[in-house]
């Protein structure tokens, strides 16, 4: 028996899409992704648990236009992540940056 399906029902088999290196490659790409995401998300998990927040940053914060840049780099480049996080019940909000100036 052929390993090709007749067309209709190779639309339902999503491993047949590609070639094996090509879905080499996706893994790749998903895993350089999703790691990091996972080791920033979870330090900031740790560290809002550690002061009660209910959000977390990837960073720890400081008053500087650097840590402003990254954390919300961080926000932006891992929305997708975090949402699929949050909604499997994993996840937490990102917060945007704290108010320093507020005493």
């Amino acid at each position: 028996m052929s390993d090709v399906l007749p067309y209709p029902l190779n639309w339902f088999a999503p491993w047949t899409w590609f070639s094996p290196r090509t879905w080499r490659m996706i893994a790749i790409i998903l895993a350089i992704y999703i790691i990091p995401y996972l080791l920033l998300s979870r330090r900031g998990y740790w560290e809002a648990d550690v002061y009660d927040g209910d959000g977390f940053y990837y960073f720890t914060p400081q008053n500087t236009d650097r840590w402003r840049l990254a954390n919300r780099t961080c926000m932006y480049f891992f929305y997708p992540a975090n949402q699929v996080d949050q909604a499997l019940g994993f996840g937490r909000p990102a917060g945007c940056d704290p108010l320093f100036e507020i005493q």
